[in-house]
This record gives C-alpha cells, structure tokens and sequence, in this order.
C-alpha cells in the first residue's frame, strides 16, 4: 500500500490538511459514496497511530470487507484518489486570491453580468493597491485580472479607463516575465552544470534591455531579480554576489514569503558552492544567510523544515564553532521534521554536532541510527562515517578501507544522481583512502603525489578539509606542496 498514489499523497498531508480534505469528502457537493468516506476513515486511523501508517493491502482488504465487497476496494481507491487531487486544486486557490478574482471576472463578464463584474473588479483594484509583499506569481495574476477587464470594457464598448488599464497589463506582463524568467534561469544553471545539459539560453538576453527601460529604472523587486540573475551568470566573480546581497538586504520587506525564501537559499547556495571549492571565507556568509532567514521566519514555509537546510544549518554553524546555535536550531525543528523521518534526521544532525566537536566515536553511533531518507542525506551519511572513521582509527583497520571502497560502489550504482556530483564524490573517497593509508604507514604512496593528485581533479568534494587533513600529515610523512585552498 506503501507505495500506492493515494498513501503517498496523503504522507504529505499536514493536521490541518488532514481535516480540511476530511470535510471535502464529507461534502455531498464533492463526494456521495459513503463507501469512499468510510475507505478515508479507515485510513485516516492508520495515519493517526504512533508509528505511522503500516497498513498493508491484505489487512485494508479485512478492514474494507465490514463496509463493502473488496472487488469494490480499487474502485474506492482511485475515487478518493481523485477527490484527494480534487482537494489540492481547492486547497492551493485559496491562497491565491487574485487568480480566483480573476476566473470570477471571467464568469461575471460570460454570464453579462455587467454590475457585478464592475463591483468585483473595483473591490480587486483595492486589493491590488493595498501595500503587500511581491513575488512572481503576484504579477502574473495581476495581468490577469487586468487582461479580464480589459476584455469586458471592450466587449461592452466602455471606453473610460481603457488605456490606463492597459498600461496595467503591459506593466504586469512585463514584470511578471522578468521575474518569472530569473525564477526559470536559477533552475536551468545548476541543471547545466551537474547534468551537462544545453539549453538555448539567447532569449535571457532579453533581460538586459528590459531593466534598462526607463519605466522599470526605480523598480526595486525587478533589481533584485537582475542581481540574481547576475551573481549566477558570473558566479566567479564575487562582486556580482555582494550586490545582490546588498540589494536583497535593503528591499526584502517587500519580497513575499516564499520567494524571499528562494532568494536568500540561492544566496546561500552561492556560498556553499564557493565553500565546497575550497573558498573557506565563505562559510561565516553562509552562517550568517541562515541566522537571518531563521530571524525572518523562513524556516518554515510549509508545516515542515526542508530537511536539507536544516542539515546545511546544522553543518554550517558547527563547522565554525558556532556549536550553540546549531544545537538550538536543531532542537527547536526536530519537531518540525516530517515525522517519517523524523528520528533519522535528528540523529544526523546530532552527528554532525558530535563530529565538530571531535567526538568521533559518538558521531559513528549516532550514524547508525540513521535511515535512509534521501539521495543527498544518503551520502551525506557515508561521507561523515568515512571521515569519523578516518579521524578515530589509531591503527590501519581493513573495515575503514571496506567503507571508503563500498561508498564508491554506492556512488556509482545511485540513479538520478548527477555525473559531477558522482565524479566529486568519489575523488574525494580515493583521496581520504590514500591520506588514510599515508597516515598509518601503508602502502607506497607519497603525501606530495597524493596532494598533486588533489590539485589535478576537476571536481572534489570537502576539499578544504581533505587540505587540512593532507596538512596534518607533513610532520609525519615529510615535505607537502601545499594545496591552494582557492584551487
């Protein structure tokens, strides 16, 4: 049942959730087979237990049988299916009050309802100009509406205020394109880089001449945008990223919730990818973009914490000595973690606290309490116990050698993991295992061919530290050609 699209759908859904699609199905406007409500009761008992939803289809077959024929169970099954992607179109539009203002208009001006299409357009100028935070999507549903009005106006031959509203479509569509397009060009570049992909890119040139135009000179969401779209097309040039820093830093107020949280993540972003090349001086700005989007509440834009922010939180903080706050924010979310992973993603975190603060036999147990939960979380794991190992081994040991040998195997078998990532991963492996061989006397190698090796890579990940870690050895297996960090 695991793995049916109805389960899976419903693992996702929050408390609230829970009892809002709960009266949608009780609802005779939406659902009259009370065969179907009863199939959600019984499966809304199951979400409930401590341990999660373990039912299995033999024993929903048992359960089923009290209220229907179990020939009728499929049928069931994909009705309530339907019902639940139903909910979700419902559930999601009620956030989104300018595009439901907009099928409004659409049906007033249908049905000529000519008074009340004026009334509900007056009502949703009045929201438009209310003061409030911007995104893409505002834009968009903005030109929408206006777009309705200006069919009807034309319809009914009105000629008052035509072209004022038609600047207003203009405007939105305009800026609703740019912003909307940066939105696209932040998901094509790291898609081009880790997958090699090659997408036709000319039409974002387009970008250029519209931010010059003068109408959009003082707008600053759209500058905003245009320094995010800079920082990424000239990502090694680090100006690009200040900028856009500074520019986000002085206009977020006015930014809505969720893209602000995209924003500051491609800010972040930036950050770590410099971080992972071997720049350590941006570790504390990576710090410091997670400390404020905690501060501005962005954490949580849904019911749960992206786990993958609050593992980068965690590491990030830990790594400079910022210990305090990463057990905070760690303590504080545990019980914002999607609860089928809850437990998995904790004990990552606490092994990545027991790992900064040398406590290697600690971070291998807590390890291995630890499920799988995702491809990034996956390895992120067997990177921590390859590198605890590495760190509390005081002989050679073939098990730590079986580890960096079996990540390999793992890094290579991983569908729908990208080539470079694949690539970085596993230099970094062939790397520790030779500094780990170097370390305890093993084998032939030299500590200058190893770091030269280290140099030549293309791709590798945790650089600085396989850097410090080739450091540490020079005392002991004689002169290092030091490895730039900034390699």
């Amino acid at each position: 049942m695991e793995n049916h699209k109805l389960i899976q759908t419903l693992k996702t859904f929050s408390k609230k959730e829970w009892r809002e699609f709960s009266k949608y199905v009780e609802s005779p406007y939406f659902n009259t087979d009370k065969h179907c409500t009863r199939l959600l009761e019984i499966l809304k008992r199951e979400f409930d237990k401590k341990d999660g939803f373990q039912l299995s289809r033999t024993r929903l077959e048992r359960l089923f049988s009290k209220y229907s024929s179990i020939s009728l169970l499929n049928v069931k099954l994909s009705l309530l299916t339907r019902l639940v992607e139903g909910f979700l179109v419902q559930y999601n539009m009620e956030s989104k009050s300018l595009y439901r203002k907009h099928l409004l208009l659409e049906e007033l001006h249908q049905r000529g309802l000519s008074n009340h299409f004026e009334r509900a357009y007056r009502k949703g100028v009045s929201a438009q100009n209310t003061p409030q935070k911007f995104s893409p999507e505002f834009y968009g549903n903005k030109m929408l509406v206006e777009y309705s009005f200006t069919k009807y106006i034309t319809t009914n031959k009105k000629k008052v205020g035509v072209r004022e509203n038609l600047q207003e479509v203009i405007d939105s569509l305009d800026i609703y394109y740019f912003l909307k397009k940066i939105d696209l060009f932040t998901e094509i570049m790291p898609i081009e880089n880790m997958y090699d992909k090659n997408y036709d890119n000319s039409a974002f040139e387009l970008l250029e001449t519209l931010i010059q135009t003068p109408r959009y000179a003082n707008h600053p969401v759209l500058h905003v945008y245009y320094a995010a779209f800079q920082m990424i097309r000239f990502r090694d040039d680090a100006s690009y990223y200040r900028k856009f820093w500074y520019l986000l830093e002085a206009n977020s107020h006015l930014i809505e919730t969720s893209s602000l949280y995209k924003l500051r993540s491609l800010c972040a972003n930036y950050c770590i990818e410099k971080t992972l090349a071997g720049d350590i001086d941006f570790q504390r700005d990576v710090y410091s973009i997670y400390r404020t989007m905690e501060e501005e509440d962005l954490f949580l834009i849904g019911e749960y914490i992206d786990i993958d922010l609050l593992r980068n939180t965690v590491e990030v903080a830990s790594k400079i000595g910022e210990m305090e706050w990463a057990e905070y924010v760690l303590e504080k979310y545990k019980g914002k973690i999607a609860p089928n992973m809850r437990e998995s993603v904790y004990m990552y975190g606490q092994s990545l606290l027991a790992f900064y603060q040398k406590k290697y036999g600690e971070t291998i147990g807590y390890l291995s309490n630890v499920q799988n939960v995702s491809n990034t979380f996956d390895i992120g794991i067997k990177f921590m116990l390859m590198k605890a190992y590495y760190e509390s081994d005081e002989d050679f040991c073939y098990r730590t050698e079986q580890v960096f040998r079996s990540f390999k195997a793992f890094v290579k078998q991983r569908k729908g993991l990208a080539k470079s990532r694949k690539e970085a991963s596993i230099n970094f492996a062939n790397i520790l295992m030779n500094l780990y061989r170097i370390k305890h006397g093993e084998g032939r190698k030299k500590l200058g061919t190893i770091t030269e090796k280290m140099e030549d890579y293309r791709l590798i990940a945790g650089k600085s530290w396989l850097i410090q870690k080739s450091e540490e050895l020079m005392p002991i297996r004689g002169t290092l050609t030091r490895v730039s960090a900034n390699a």
